[in-house]
């Protein structure tokens, strides 16, 4: 998946947690966003997704830092981007258009 935001086009790519820690960073974490190559490493886990809503929700926390980039801020609150990844899904879920609620996933 790829999407553009501002001057760059990011690319999505959903990788093993051996190969993310092997060619990119050492950490466990459920997804990452590098500035630098304009990619959204998405980890896949061991025992796939248990919700398919954590994998949209770890899409959109990395989205929302692909978004900071693209504004120029680069020192990022990962409370305050989790909190607004949260309530864009919320948003998504409960969202109504007249008078009928939108399908979302």
């Amino acid at each position: 998946m790829n999407f553009t935001i501002g001057p760059r086009n990011w690319v999505i790519e959903e990788v093993t947690l051996d190969w993310f820690q092997k060619n990119v960073d050492s950490s466990d974490v459920h997804g990452w966003t590098c500035e630098e190559t304009a990619t959204i490493y998405i980890v896949i886990p061991k025992k796939g997704w248990k919700d398919p809503l954590f994998k949209d929700l770890i899409q959109k926390h990395e989205i929302i830092h692909a978004m900071l980039y693209g504004l120029g801020i680069t020192d990022h609150n990962e409370q305050l981007i989790d909190g607004l990844a949260h309530m864009w899904l919320q948003y998504e879920q409960t969202v109504v258009v007249n008078d009928e609620p939108k399908q979302v996933l």
